[in-house]
């Protein structure tokens, strides 16, 4: 999945972006996974996670409908 590179590139720009601000540019963080396992462990990790922007196909979709106990970016596909 191109996702992965895609989400890498975002990430970077947000966290130049804090860095010009002055904020910590660890207020944003990308978990470079694929695990399914791992992303239904942060979806109910509400003492931990802020939100999550979701990125990936119908599966992902579903799990993070089902899943999310924690704010998420919802989208359809893709």
């Amino acid at each position: 999945s191109e996702s992965l590179h895609s989400s890498a590139a975002i990430h970077a720009c947000l966290q130049e972006g804090l860095r010009a601000a002055g904020l910590p540019e660890d207020a944003i963080q990308l978990v470079p996974t694929r695990d399914r396992a791992m992303v239904a462990a942060m979806l109910g990790a509400v003492r931990h996670i802020d939100v999550i922007v979701p990125r990936g196909g119908k599966g992902l979709v579903g799990l993070v409908q089902s899943e999310a106990r924690v704010p998420v970016f919802a989208h359809l596909e893709g």
